[in-house]
């Protein structure tokens, strides 16, 4: 009986500790309107845990932690990511219709998720400035989950 209780309170105390998490994410440098890009994430543990990404764009000056401006994508987390330490998020296209003009944004990427034993909600945001342009680069502006532009909360 108490090898039992013992380790349904472990696993219920890990459970937390055993889902994954983002630690980066990288998105182009430059962005064309209209083309197709990927994002290279790297996680923490193999098991995603979040579950909805919404991302927005906005100038520089106008987006603050937890809004997104003009939404451009979604991304259901638990579905797009297999599970590996290096994977990606795919298929991520900011639309023409938002005529954006040339120069200086911001992108924030708005997560809920679910974590833990008690299924305890949570909001995340990430934030990178980026350039619109004429053509999508393959350099890549990283951000890190510990970093000054991402934020954490629990919705208790």
């Amino acid at each position: 009986m108490r090898t039992s209780t013992f380790v349904t309170t472990a696993a219920a105390l890990l459970s937390g500790v055993v889902q994954g998490y983002l630690q980066t994410i990288g998105l182009p440098q430059t962005i064309k309107p209209g083309d197709v890009w990927d994002a290279p994430v790297t996680t923490a543990i193999m098991q995603p845990r979040q579950d909805l990404m919404i991302w927005g764009i906005g100038d520089t000056s106008s987006v603050y932690a937890g809004s997104i401006s003009r939404e451009f994508h979604r991304t259901n987390l638990r579905q797009e990511l297999s599970g590996g330490y290096n994977d990606t998020i795919p298929n991520i296209s900011i639309p023409e219709s938002l005529n954006l003009a040339p120069g200086e944004y911001g992108i924030q990427a708005v997560i809920l998720e679910w974590a833990g034993a008690a299924n305890t909600p949570s909001l995340e945001t990430w934030f990178w400035n980026v350039t619109i342009g004429d053509v999508t680069s393959e350099e890549r502006v990283w951000q890190s989950a510990h970093g000054v532009n991402s934020k954490r909360c629990n919705l208790v």
